[in-house]
């Protein structure tokens, strides 16, 4: 018998995949491509979001001190940033901490009392002198009379 002719066997025909098979491995692969992405932390670099959470944090109580003629403090911890208003008693600080996503070191200050925000915005535009690094390719400075100096990201 000619082979172009021959039926086919059982053998023959369970040798490909079916369409089910294929959805099915397709359908597994970008569950664990979508896990992988989600792991590694996909979208933009941890201290490019600290640094641009740090500015705008900054601006805005800086803003608000010059405004209010009332002093401004953001208290920094590793865990996160809060911000803080000056009272006749004393400082008020938020409950609220906004987390930072990184790693992130303060430098160049004194040691803080108890309950005093590390970085102080006075209603003169004036601030404490400090020094703060994101990661190891962000950071920001200021000598206290001159504006917030930022490089990297």
């Amino acid at each position: 018998m000619d082979p172009a002719i021959e039926p086919v066997s059982p053998a023959s025909a369970a040798a490909g995949f079916t369409l089910i098979e294929l959805l099915v491995s397709v359908a597994i692969l970008s569950v664990l491509a979508t896990a992988a992405v989600l792991a590694l932390g996909g979208g933009p670099d941890r201290s490019a979001r600290d640094l641009a959470l740090f500015r705008s944090q900054y601006g805005g109580a800086r803003a608000l001190a010059i405004a209010s003629g009332q002093s401004r403090g953001l208290v920094l911890t590793p865990q996160g940033l809060r911000l803080a208003r000056r009272e006749t008693a004393g400082w008020e600080i938020s409950e609220r901490l906004q987390p930072w996503q990184g790693q992130v070191a303060l430098s160049g200050r004194r040691p803080a009392a108890a309950g005093v925000p590390e970085i102080i915005l006075l209603a003169n535009g004036r601030s404490s002198a400090f020094s703060i690094a994101f990661g190891s390719a962000a950071r920001c400075r200021s000598d206290g009379w001159e504006a917030l100096a930022c490089r990297g990201n």
